[in-house]
């Protein structure tokens, strides 16, 4: 996310907080059929391609650059007073 690259995850818990499929990356069963589609589909679609990129690039740097995540803290730590 933070080079501005579309993500491509297969399925897990652990990253479903991160990831939204389709929105900021692309979320696919672990096969390798599915890994080769989720490539191509990226590949070919440059609106895919862009959407991915600039939905991923906004959630790091809103979420997880050093700028974000002091906006994060700031604001929990507000809404706690």
């Amino acid at each position: 996310m933070q080079l501005g690259k579309p993500i491509i995850i297969t399925e897990s818990n652990a990253l479903s907080g991160y990831i939204e499929n389709g929105v900021n990356g692309l979320i696919i069963p672990k096969t390798k059929e599915a890994l080769l589609g989720a490539l191509d589909s990226v590949l070919s679609d440059s609106t895919l391609y862009e959407h991915l990129q600039a939905n991923g690039k906004r959630m790091y740097e809103e979420q997880f650059s050093e700028v974000g995540m002091a906006k994060n803290i700031i604001n929990k730590v507000i809404n706690r007073l």
